[in-house]
């Protein structure tokens, strides 16, 4: 039987040393047949690793000076050439038979399984996801943000000590404007009705942070494209936050090829902007072209490296899976603890802050200037938008570029179960951080070690 090629893995030993990965087409608890892209000599060693589904790792067999007999030689168009070779070789040891048996029984377990059951039901088998709490989902995603904010006790978060934390540390407070309700409503009211009502609407007018003003605003959104506004729209936007005394963060997504020349004329009408008001902006980007076109805006534009950019293990899923370091979480360090990385940032993009997000789980913060999005976090974004799929062709898989997006995402989103604290919006899936909104020392720790600055997003 041929299993898949993650399931099974071997490496032979020849005789002069060399050791090669082999990929092995067929098992049986007293052989197997392994391809090799050479002819080989004589073996001394054949090493056999079977993936145990449970234990989320590899056990190995090693067989020493195995049997191996050439069995077959595939032959291409000039007689001299060979494609590959196959081997078959002859085991007689009770444990390698006692790992095929065992390799079989589970595939078989699995195939059993995926056929008679969902996704779900497959992964309560082998994680202990809950599958029947998947049947609890709320549609509304006002109701369900509702009870989110409910659970957020704001008295003990006053005890706690959270605005003395910001004030003594000098962390700044932004808010996210990543959609042209917030933008329009921004627009038309003064800041401190704007921040007033924002909280007030999310029934969280008593939290801490409310009270706290931000200075900053972030203006665009880091993973659709399409909601970034049009230039006479940003320049009332960064005109109205000039005159209230609030910094400006320009937010890109990823830059298509057919959006270069459009997006450089942009940056160009912005770059006059900061002239005539002697102003200096970030630009957060969300992949390396974009960074490559801010670079050539001069000395009006100061880079930001973008959560798109920014790759991070964030899925409230994966706490159910198999292997995964620590207590079931996923690595609390990325490419951006790395000095060589963050000195090659600085060096050719003169990038020196970094956007972060709150996830689920402690983060380790790199050296440099860091920003925590909360108290939502992205986990999977797409360039073809599966809300526009399921509203226009009514299936989210078949999804396509748009040039003119009617922004269903305005009316509606994509519910998950209740227990997952997910939601699909825009191109996007993004979580809920349970914790960083609450008494728990989370958001006290990222300030504590580098975060100076903190970036609301209620959604």
């Amino acid at each position: 039987m041929m299993f898949p090629f993650a399931l099974i893995s071997g490496y032979i030993t020849e005789d002069f040393g060399q050791r090669l990965e082999v990929r092995i087409l067929e098992l049986e608890e007293d052989r197997a047949v392994f391809r090799t892209a050479d002819r080989i000599g004589t073996v001394s060693r054949l090493e056999v690793y079977f993936y145990d589904d449970r234990a989320g790792q590899y056990d190995g067999i090693v067989l020493e000076h195995p049997a191996v007999t050439e069995i077959l030689s595939k032959r291409g168009a000039d007689p001299a050439r060979q494609f590959y070779f196959e081997y078959e070789v002859q085991i007689a040891e009770e444990s390698y038979k006692k790992a095929v048996q065992k390799l079989y029984v589970a595939y078989d377990h699995y195939i059993q399984k995926k056929l008679a059951g969902d996704d779900a039901a497959l992964s309560e088998d082998y994680t202990g996801y809950p599958a029947k709490l998947d049947d609890v989902i709320t549609t509304d995603f006002e109701k369900q943000r509702a009870a989110w904010f409910g659970d957020i006790d704001t008295e003990a978060v006053k005890a706690s000590g959270l605005l003395f934390a910001l004030r003594e540390h000098q962390a700044e407070l932004a808010v996210e404007l990543d959609r042209p309700e917030l933008y329009e409503r921004y627009r038309k009211e003064a800041a401190e009705v704007f921040y007033e009502n924002y909280w007030k609407e999310h029934g969280l007018s008593r939290h801490p942070l409310a009270q706290y003003l931000p200075g900053r605003l972030y203006i665009g959104n880091q993973f659709c494209p399409h909601l970034l506004p049009d230039w006479e729209k940003l320049k009332e936007l960064f005109d109205k936050a000039k005159r209230e005394h609030l910094k400006i963060t320009l937010v890109f997504s990823y830059l298509r090829e057919e959006r270069i020349a459009d997006t450089r004329k942009l940056l160009d009408q912005i770059a006059a902007w900061c002239d005539r008001a002697q102003t200096r902006i970030e630009i957060v980007a969300g992949d390396w072209g974009m960074l490559s076109l801010i670079c050539e805006g001069g000395t009006w534009f100061e880079p930001v490296f973008g959560v798109l950019l920014n790759k991070r293990r964030k899925d409230p899923r994966v706490r159910y899976k198999i292997g995964v370091s620590g207590v079931n979480e996923p690595p609390a360090d990325n490419a951006l603890n790395s000095s060589f990385y963050r000195a090659y940032l600085r060096k050719t993009y003169g990038i020196t802050r970094f956007e972060q997000e709150s996830c689920g789980y402690c983060i380790q913060l790199p050296e440099g200037k860091n920003s925590i999005h909360f108290p939502f976090y992205q986990t999977n974004t797409s360039q073809y938008c599966p809300l526009y799929a399921r509203c226009r062709e009514g299936s989210r898989g078949r999804q396509r570029e748009t040039e003119v997006c009617p922004r269903y995402c305005g009316d509606y989103v994509f519910s998950y179960p209740d227990h997952l604290h997910m939601v699909g919006r825009y191109n996007s899936l993004f979580s809920y951080d349970t914790q960083i909104l609450t008494e728990n020392t989370l958001l006290f720790s990222y300030i504590a070690h580098g975060a100076d600055r903190i970036v609301l997003n209620l959604m």
